[in-house]
């Protein structure tokens, strides 16, 4: 699991490093409302007009859970195998 952790934060230290991608990580704005009958309504609206970096870091990250650590761990195998 160590390892597991290491991937997702060297994948969210290239995430951050692209402007474009920490600006889509705040385009959108948690916007609370009351309405009547219901109460206090929670509601993400748009402040940009672009947002996937943050859905498809989170998709990665469920990809690798199912996966699990013995698919990780093949990664790391291969990563560390010297060329021939």
């Amino acid at each position: 699991m160590p390892r597991l952790l290491s991937l997702l934060i060297a994948t969210i230290g290239v995430l951050f490093s692209q402007l474009t991608s920490l600006a889509q990580l705040t385009a959108e704005g948690e916007v609370k409302r009351y309405v009547k009958g219901v109460g206090t309504v929670v509601e993400w609206v748009k402040v940009r007009e672009r947002n996937e970096a943050f859905d498809l870091s989170v998709y990665c990250l469920a990809a690798l859970y199912l996966l699990g650590p013995r698919f990780v761990a093949t990664i790391g195998a291969k990563k560390d195998a010297t060329p021939p």
